[in-house]
C-alpha cells in the first residue's frame, strides 16, 4: 500500500499457505517440494528457496501443510504426516504367498511437528500429535508453540474432542490449556499482544 506494487506468489503447492514473518520483512511459503522465503524489504524481491521438504502429495497422503514461524523468524515449525507403506518383500521359492494386513491402515497417523532451521537448512522431529493439527502459533512470551487439534473424523474415539496444546520444543514437553466437545475445525489461538491471554 506504500509504494502501490505487487508482490505475487506464483504456484503455492495445494494446501500451502504464505505467512508474513514476524518482523513483517519477509513472506513464507511452501512450493515445489521446498520451503520459500520472499524479502518484502527491497525493491526488487527475489523468493529464495530454503529446504526441501518431503510434502507428502501422493494419492494416499494429501494433506494441508500446517506451519507456522518460530523464534525470532530464524525457524519455522510444519506438520508432517507418515507414511504407511510397508517396504515391498521380494518372496523367496519357498517362502509363502499372502497379503499383509494391516488393522490401522484405515486409522489416521500420528501428525509430526517439525522444526526447519532457516540458517542451515536442516530439520528436527519436535513432536508428534495423535490427531489432526488444525493450526500452529508460535507464542513469544513462553518460548512455547501452540498446537490446535481435532481429534474426530476416522479416529476409533467414542467422544470427539479438540484441544490446544502448549509444546516446549525444547524439551518435547506439552501440557493440554483448553479442551472442547466435538470437532471444532475452526479452532485458533490468537495470543494478546502483551503476551499473557
Amino acid at each position: 500500500t506504500k509504494t502501490g506494487r505487487e508482490v505475487a506468489v506464483d504456484g503455492l503447492t495445494m494446501g500451502s499457505s504464505a505467512h508474513l514473518s514476524g518482523d513483517g520483512k519477509r513472506l513464507g511459503y511452501f512450493k515445489e517440494g521446498a520451503f520459500w522465503v520472499l524479502p518484502l524489504d527491497v525493491a526488487a524481491p527475489v523468493a529464495r528457496s530454503i529446504a526441501r521438504i518431503d510434502m507428502n502429495l501422493t494419492k494416499s497422503f494429501d494433506e494441508e501443510k500446517v506451519w507456522c514461524w518460530g523464534a525470532d523468524d530464524r525457524s519455522i515449525f510444519y506438520t508432517q504426516k507418515p507414511k504407511r507403506i510397508p517396504p515391498a518383500a521380494t518372496p523367496g521359492p519357498d517362502h509363502p504367498s499372502g497379503a499383509v494386513f494391516d488393522p490401522d491402515s484405515a486409522t489416521p497417523a500420528p501428525v509430526q511437528i517439525w522444526e526447519l532451521n532457516l540458517a542451515t537448512g536442516k530439520t528436527r522431529k519436535a513432536s508428534e500429535v495423535d490427531a489432526d493439527i488444525r493450526f500452529l502459533q508460535w507464542w513469544k512470551t513462553g518460548s512455547q508453540l501452540f498446537i490446535a487439534t481435532v481429534k474426530y473424523w476416522g479416529y476409533p474415539v467414542r467422544v470427539p474432542s479438540s484441544t490446544v496444546l502448549a509444546l516446549d520444543p525444547r524439551t518435547g514437553k506439552r501440557r493440554e490449556l483448553l479442551r472442547t466437545a466435538g470437532g471444532n475445525q475452526e479452532l485458533f489461538t490468537h495470543v494478546s499482544p502483551d503476551g499473557k491471554w
